[in-house]
């Protein structure tokens, strides 16, 4: 689910050169790239229909980078992990990097 929102978000056809990036509390950020997903324990959990949408992304807290995939869809982005678990994220609350 969370992969669904992430692409619903860049669904507009938005083109991105620079990493989208959501900060949250001190060590914990989403980071959403311009870049294909080529994670395959991801892509499993993903209709094979839908996986050309999807990007790489990493979510980090104070400890670890954790790999990612995201899409967007309808205002939201959408986050899916390795373990089939997701979450939604407001696309307007990234910003544009220009590379961190």
């Amino acid at each position: 689910m969370k992969a669904l929102l992430i692409a619903a978000i860049f669904a507009a056809g938005t083109a991105m050169a620079d990493d989208m990036i959501l900060k949250g509390e001190p060590g914990y950020y989403a980071r959403l790239q311009d870049a294909p997903c080529t994670n395959a324990a991801i892509l499993a959990h993903v209709k094979e229909d839908f996986r050309p949408m999807f990007k790489a992304a990493i979510v980090g807290t104070p400890t670890e980078s954790i790999p990612a995939c995201w899409v967007a869809y309808a205002g939201q982005v959408l986050v899916t992990f390795e373990d089939g678990s997701d979450m939604a994220l407001p696309v307007a609350r990234f910003e544009r990097t220009g590379g961190i």
